[in-house]
């Protein structure tokens, strides 16, 4: 099977946004944990990604 770069645009793509999401969007004024909750949204947005990629593949 060859893996082209266009296979992999979508789910980079995808992870790429989510992480600039969870790290570049302003902190509240107070620390809580709407950052760590990002983080983890990112991290399982991106997982999901790569799943779907490697299942429709």
């Amino acid at each position: 099977m060859t893996v082209t770069l266009a296979a992999w645009c979508l789910p980079l793509a995808a992870s790429l946004i989510l992480f600039a999401w969870a790290l570049l969007t302003p902190a509240s004024g107070t620390w809580d944990f709407a950052p760590v909750f990002r983080l983890a949204g990112a991290v399982v947005g991106s997982l999901v990604a790569w799943l779907v990629w490697a299942l429709l593949r």
